[in-house]
């Protein structure tokens, strides 16, 4: 049960919390649809695949990598 909060939370951050226009962008249209199908069928192998798409599509943005404030 808890997976599938969590997952639903994804999904609910990705409608939220995404810059305004970013579900337009197919990868995070097709990992929001991939989230809801993991909580909805709650398999372990499709909800590691909708971990695994939600963190590469969050890594192509690049918001994993963390930003130097040094003066260069």
């Amino acid at each position: 049960m808890r997976s599938m909060e969590t997952l639903l939370d994804a999904n609910r951050a990705l409608s939220t919390d995404l810059p305004r226009g970013y579900l337009r962008h197919r990868k995070w249209l097709d990992t929001g649809k991939l989230l809801v199908e993991a909580a909805e069928i709650g398999s372990d192998q499709i909800i590691h695949e909708a971990t695994e798409q939600l963190l590469s599509a969050i890594e192509d943005e690049g918001w994993m990598t963390r930003r130097s404030n040094a003066a260069g």
